[in-house]
């Protein structure tokens, strides 16, 4: 097993999804004093094989420094364990957090040149430490599947308030995108087709969850939309699906793979036998 332990760095992201930080609910703290009987403990039981450690720093990160200096404090804590422990690190895991484009607000990191420096500076300090190089790992979840993934939604409908906020009605919501209420997400978006279309409308485009918070967009320029037009939003492949829900006893959309052309059901469609499955008589 590896043990999961909080280095202290205080990533530049959304604070939600920092992970790292002294207060952070995650992990154990490299600096407290009582490490290495925690460490001794793992390795006098006869259930688990302590092998390494384990740090994640958080979520949607550009700034590559941050990694770096993740590393540089990580290593030092190897050395310590080493010396004042006597544990010699065979893994360690250095989670993920490579920031992904969503909008034009994101620059996201040059990941090969990153993992490169990155492990330049786990050499660097492996040899001015003199300790073993373990073997590293890293978890780029977001990096791989975000950009993957397209949420297509129906236009139900469109509205223009009194104070003069235009509105689209989609055929979904916070229920299968909850990362616009909580993190204040941006997204961009197109009508599919009417993708070539020149007179254009600011919208906002929101769900059909009976909350004001249930928006996906703000503030989008888009086409002039109209019922049953095609709105397709970029960059949906991770943490969408995964943190869906049934509020307001809403069903979850199928999920499909598309290559070359050809599509393939992943996950099927939700539907009302499925929301009420699970609930009993009484």
């Amino acid at each position: 097993m590896l043990l999961r332990v909080n280095p202290g760095i205080e990533a530049h992201t959304h604070e939600y999804i920092q992970t790292s930080t002294n207060d952070s609910k995650f992990g154990i703290s490299i600096f407290q004093e009582e490490i290495c009987e925690i460490i001794n403990e793992f390795q006098s039981s006869d259930n688990v094989t302590l092998k390494g450690f384990h740090c994640h720093i958080g979520s949607q990160i550009f700034e590559e420094t941050s990694f770096y200096g993740a590393v540089s404090v990580m290593l030092q804590f190897l050395g310590k364990v080493a010396n004042e422990c006597d544990f010699i690190t065979e893994e360690l895991n250095l989670g993920g957090g490579f920031g992904v484009y969503y909008s034009q607000d994101d620059t996201p990191v040059d990941i090969a040149n990153c993992l490169h420096n990155m492990i330049e500076t786990i050499k660097k300090n492996a040899s001015k430490l003199n300790i073993k190089l373990p073997k590293i790992m890293i978890e780029p979840g977001r990096a791989i599947v975000a950009n993957a993934g397209t949420t297509i939604y129906s236009i139900g409908g469109t509205k223009k308030t009194y104070g003069g906020k235009n509105f689209i009605f989609v055929d979904g919501g916070m229920t299968d995108n909850p990362r616009t209420a909580l993190y204040d997400a941006k997204y961009e978006a197109i009508i599919a087709n009417k993708v070539n279309y020149e007179n254009k409308e600011t919208y906002t485009v929101a769900g059909k969850c009976c909350e004001s918070g249930d928006v996906i967009i703000k503030n989008i320029e888009l086409p002039i939309a109209e019922p049953e037009d095609i709105l397709a939003v970029f960059s949906t492949g991770a943490y969408n699906y995964s943190m869906s829900s049934n509020y307001n006893r809403i069903p979850r959309p199928a999920v499909v793979f598309a290559k070359d052309g050809e599509a393939k059901l992943a996950v099927k469609r939700e539907n009302y036998e499925d929301i009420l499955r699970n609930d009993v008589e009484f």
